[in-house]
């Protein structure tokens, strides 16, 4: 009983946990360096197994940090539908 006397207690002592994928958005629109070191990353190890999917996420977050898939299509000169598609899971980039 102590034990979860003590559990419930403490829920309210601790802030909400944040999502993964917002914070690390967060943390690459606050530093252009590491975003640009982490892309390179993803993009190094893009022939390894799951490589490809990891570098679509990675190019997913950073577009985000850098004002999102309307913001990379109005830069790019490409369509906005086009980038989505070839950043989804099963896109071919």
């Amino acid at each position: 009983m102590a034990y979860d006397e003590n559990v419930k207690s403490q829920k309210n002592h601790y802030p909400a946990a944040v999502e993964h994928n917002a914070a690390m958005i967060e943390e690459l629109r606050a530093d252009p360096d590491y975003a640009n070191a982490y892309l390179a990353s993803a993009l190094e190890e893009i022939n390894e197994p799951g490589g490809l999917g990891g570098f679509l996420v990675a190019l997913r977050q950073v577009i985000e940090a850098r004002g999102g898939i309307s913001e990379a299509a109005r830069k790019s000169g490409l369509a906005r539908q086009s980038i989505y598609r070839a950043l989804s899971p099963n896109g071919n980039p």
